[in-house]
């Protein structure tokens, strides 16, 4: 698919970028005057979003799609944020934070967002302890956003935001807030942002249904939560809650190191992806 999603590389006149870094080719709806933030995060539709809605605000943002990534791109680029996934491959935001804290020392101090779509308890916590400054729960709402933008590059006060689980409204297969919200970012005359984001959503998400059906079959319960947490904040991010909370209820599962009950979870993240799926091509 040739999809704005792909990544181009930083051009080698700018000498502050990373060597060897993409960053996506979106236009701003503002000038580029806020700032310089990097995104971390796997997922190919929330990097997509997330990036949307920073660079419309006035960051230039790159991106890095694990921990490991983020701590090169911090050893070349002086950051004004960055905002943090938690779960991640290779290496997972809390242990790049502890490591970008140890490497700064009393130096400087560069703001961490822990952006995530965990909502249970003690998470919040967590990403604090591990040093992070502040949380932003998936998916991203773009008022939360614009006040997280507006406190870290302000004063630097601390947050009360809570992570909050995905609104449900039981009649509806997909939340159009949601898709609202997205078209939102889509200015006059740029490719169909949703058209984009769906079609990469239908072509991702069996894979990570199969990844968790593995998982059940093996009784690997850190794997099936892992694949559950990727598949529920791409299907937040397009207003697919009852998937997103089918897919929440194997991640909590797999948390607590169990598969008791799986195959029955699975069969519902099977149903509910059948209903989204239907439901977004009719978009398309």
């Amino acid at each position: 698919m040739n999809s704005t999603l792909e990544r181009r590389a930083v051009s080698t006149e700018d000498e502050s970028a990373p060597a060897g870094l993409s960053i996506f080719d979106f236009p701003s709806a503002q000038p580029l005057t806020r700032g310089r933030a990097l995104v971390v995060e796997d997922n190919p539709i929330n990097q997509r979003v997330i990036v949307q809605m920073i660079e419309k605000r006035g960051f230039r943002a790159d991106v890095a799609s694990n921990g490991l990534e983020a701590l090169d791109c911090l050893s070349r680029t002086a950051y004004d944020l960055v905002l943090m996934d938690c779960q991640m491959p290779v290496m997972d935001g809390y242990e790049a934070t502890r490591e970008i804290r140890r490497l700064e020392g009393s130096n400087r101090h560069t703001p961490i967002i822990a952006v995530t779509a965990n909502a249970m308890v003690g998470d919040r916590e967590k990403c604090i302890a591990a040093g992070m400054d502040d949380y932003l729960s998936k998916p991203v709402k773009i008022e939360a956003l614009e006040a997280m933008l507006n406190r870290w590059r302000a004063d630097g006060a601390e947050n009360q935001t809570a992570a909050q689980e995905p609104s449900i409204n039981e009649n509806d297969v997909l939340d159009h807030t949601a898709l609202d919200g997205l078209r939102d970012l889509q200015e006059d005359g740029e490719d169909d942002l949703i058209k984009e984001l769906i079609e990469i959503y239908i072509a991702d998400a069996p894979s990570y249904i199969a990844d968790i059906s593995l998982a059940v079959e093996s009784a690997n319960a850190h794997a099936m939560e892992r694949a559950a947490h990727t598949l529920k904040g791409s299907s937040a991010s397009l207003g697919a809650n009852l998937l997103a909370a089918a897919c929440l209820e194997m991640e909590k599962l797999g948390r607590s190191n169990s598969v008791e009950g799986a195959p029955e979870l699975l069969a519902h993240v099977e149903r509910e992806f059948e209903r989204a799926r239907r439901a977004l091509e009719a978009m398309l």
